[in-house]
């Protein structure tokens, strides 16, 4: 079984260079069989990480969900995980574990978990978590599932920047009446927004609290 691992990136300093080779490095010490695919918005020449095996370039305006469409045209894999950049694999077998238990529940697309105190407190004991809802029953910074299931999705909808990325992506998945689960005891290390401090206030704030609220706005329209 073979999975392409994508990951959207932006290593314009040497930390971000550094962090995105110790996760390229934890996916390879931890899982068998990955095909990593960097989308990078830097110059390939320009870049001090390593160990993937396709080099993409990224949207030349930044949009998550389109990069990951970007990547997901050339992958390979009979599961498709799409990635933040900030991300350490500490558990053996991820990739794997994520399979057995969509399997075991009937799942179509799965997340494992980050530090998210709420959902650890909200769900102690629970071993699968469904539903429609960002970092509860999905995680946008791990988006896990089967190329077969994308082929029912299609491309992933665009129409935001950034946040936002992964309500859309819920709301093509519950259009599809796909089922959506996250995992609490399966665990991957999120850093959390490294990439996006490095951006000026007002970038930051158009990636995050605008595309949200445009988001909120058209959703009631609907």
């Amino acid at each position: 079984m073979k999975i392409s691992a994508i990951i959207v990136s932006d290593a314009k300093t040497k930390a971000i260079n550094d962090m995105v080779d110790n996760m390229i490095k934890s996916i390879r010490n931890n899982n068998e069989n990955v095909e990593i695919i960097i989308v990078e918005k830097q110059k390939e020449y320009n870049i001090t990480y390593s160990g993937y095996d396709i080099f993409l370039k990224q949207t030349e305006s930044f949009n998550y969900n389109a990069n990951l469409n970007i990547g997901i045209e050339k992958a390979s894999g009979d599961y498709i995980a799409l990635l933040n950049n900030d991300l350490i694999f500490t558990e053996k077998d991820t990739f794997k574990k994520l399979i057995e238990k969509m399997n075991q529940y009937n799942v179509d697309v799965a997340s494992p978990v980050g530090d998210d105190r709420e959902l650890i407190r909200n769900f102690i004991g629970y071993e699968c978590v469904k539903g429609y809802r960002v970092r509860q029953s999905l995680y946008g910074w791990f988006i896990f599932l089967k190329r077969e299931t994308l082929s029912k999705i299609g491309k992933l909808n665009t129409d935001y920047e950034f946040w936002s990325s992964d309500e859309i992506f819920l709301d093509q998945c519950k259009e599809n009446n796909l089922i959506v689960a996250s995992f609490p005891k399966i665990y991957v290390k999120h850093l959390e927004s490294k990439t996006l401090r490095t951006l000026n206030k007002n970038k930051q704030l158009f990636y995050t609290r605008v595309n949200y609220m445009t988001y909120l706005k058209n959703k009631r329209k609907k």
